[in-house]
């Protein structure tokens, strides 16, 4: 309980350190680089070496490199136990954590600002549809809605011959819509590799894209 306690306090204190400096917390930091490319992916990284932690959680590390050009890395990411995903700069700057759903029942999880503060928040939304639908919200209101896809639903029936020549390693997808229901990115298995990656594609500066990249 200790250890929460403290967690919350630096939290606090941070948040508060920063809004006294005129710090505004409305987008994520480090974001620009997400410029070079409007195509990433997601790629877990081998576990070979790596000893588990105390929880007895192995540490689990992510890489996230742009899909076009000189395929850059432009963020490393952990999975820490009992607490989400961090992900940073090459630098090491945290640029966001990616928390796991609390005890309310629709909770999908949330993202919040390397400050502390929460930005965004998904929840389930209950439909009568086949497929689930998600709703990510920030500060409170409405932001993008999230539908989860069929890889079927994608490729029809040549899904199935690539899943036999385990090209897709996965069966869903989430594509992400606008308040004005226009698609504006997509998250998909890695349709033409065995490896344990999702491709992550949005359209490229859309004022509605999902980092929301800082203006200069």
């Amino acid at each position: 309980m200790a250890s929460v306690v403290d967690k919350v306090r630096r939290g606090v204190a941070k948040t508060i350190q920063a809004a006294s400096e005129g710090e505004a917390f409305d987008t994520l930091p480090d974001c620009d680089i997400l410029g070079i490319s409007n195509r990433f992916t997601i790629k877990i990284l081998p576990s070979d070496g790596l000893k588990p932690s105390v929880s007895r959680f192995t540490p689990i590390h992510l890489v996230v490199k742009a899909k076009k050009g000189n395929r850059q890395t432009v963020y490393n990411c952990e999975m820490i136990a009992a607490q989400g995903v961090v992900v940073k700069t090459l630098q090491g700057n945290t640029v966001m954590e990616i928390r796991l759903p609390d005890n309310s029942q629709n909770s999908m999880g949330k993202i919040l600002h390397p400050a502390g503060s929460t930005l965004y928040k998904v929840e389930q939304v209950k439909c009568q549809s086949f497929s689930q639908r998600f709703v990510i919200s920030k500060f409170g209101e409405p932001f993008l809605n999230v539908v989860n896809t069929p890889v079927t639903q994608i490729f029809g029936s040549f899904s199935n011959v690539l899943r036999y020549f385990y090209l897709i390693n996965a069966d869903q997808a989430l594509e992400f819509f606008n308040l004005s229901n226009e698609k504006i990115g997509f998250l998909r298995p890695s349709y033409f590799s065995t490896a344990e990656s999702v491709i992550i594609n949005y359209r490229k500066l859309n004022k509605n894209s999902f980092f929301s990249i800082k203006q200069k």
